[in-house]
Parts: C-alpha cells; sequence; structure tokens
C-alpha cells in the first residue's frame, strides 16, 4: 500500500512486515536525526576509514527559516493510517540502528572525530554558511 508507493489503498499489517523484512536486509540502517551515527556505521560496515567518512561528510543544519508546524496540524498528521504505519516502519528501523550503535566499539570518541572535521552548513532563505568543525 503507502509504503510500497500505491496510495490506492490503505497500508496493512501485510505491507508493513514486508518493509520490516527489507529493513532487516539493510546492511546499514541510517536515521536521518542521528546522521552522525549513521555516518559512523558506514564506516565501520563498509570498512570506509573514518577519515574518508569526515572528508565526504557535510552535515546540514535545520533550515531556520522555515515555519513551525503548529502542535493541532502534527496531532492531525499523526492520525493519518498511512502516517501511522510508516510511524512504526519508522520505530522499527529505529530499533534496528540503535541496536547496531551498540555494536560499535568506541562509538563516542568516532562521532567526536567526525564533528570535529566534518562541515557544517545552515540554510535560511538565501543565506548558507558553512563552517568546519563547528559541532
Amino acid at each position: 500500500a503507502l509504503m510500497s508507493g500505491d496510495h490506492s489503498s490503505a497500508p496493512s499489517e501485510a505491507s508493513l512486515a514486508t518493509a520490516q523484512k527489507v529493513v532487516e536486509t539493510l546492511d546499514v540502517v541510517g536515521i536521518t536525526e542521528q546522521m552522525d551515527a549513521t555516518m559512523v556505521l558506514f564506516s565501520e560496515r563498509w570498512g570506509l576509514p573514518l577519515k574518508t567518512m569526515v572528508e565526504a561528510y557535510t552535515s546540514l543544519l535545520q533550515n531556520p527559516s522555515k515555519s513551525p508546524v503548529d502542535e493541532a496540524t502534527r496531532r492531525r498528521i499523526a492520525e493519518h493510517p498511512g502516517v501511522k504505519m510508516e510511524t512504526r516502519l519508522y520505530e522499527y528501523a529505529k530499533r534496528r540502528f540503535e541496536a547496531d550503535l551498540r555494536g560499535v566499539k568506541r562509538l563516542e570518541p568516532k562521532l567526536a572525530a567526525l564533528r570535529a572535521g566534518s562541515l557544517t552548513c545552515s540554510v535560511g532563505g538565501a543565506n548558507r554558511t558553512c563552517a568546519a568543525g563547528s559541532r
């Protein structure tokens, strides 16, 4: 249904189960709001030197000029059947991500190295600013 790109019917438990099986086949499950840790997982799982990840990684922070979504709108969105199903899939993937992170030795020093050497950018309207190692 919704997760497979077919928007003609409501999402089903079967489509969720299929999507969860796909998650289990992935080498790396990343979480956008934890992109730094996701990059460390890429490094670990694919055998890429952390230095390579640092050189290639740019963190794009949230757009400060984006209008916030009010709580009433968030509640209405969260109640949509498709969003409820997607949220369940997200929570499933997040648990997998967190389990994978627990297996990374010396995670904190690796995160610190990634943050110190990567480029961080913020976008606000026509203004874009970037700085190295500013997080």
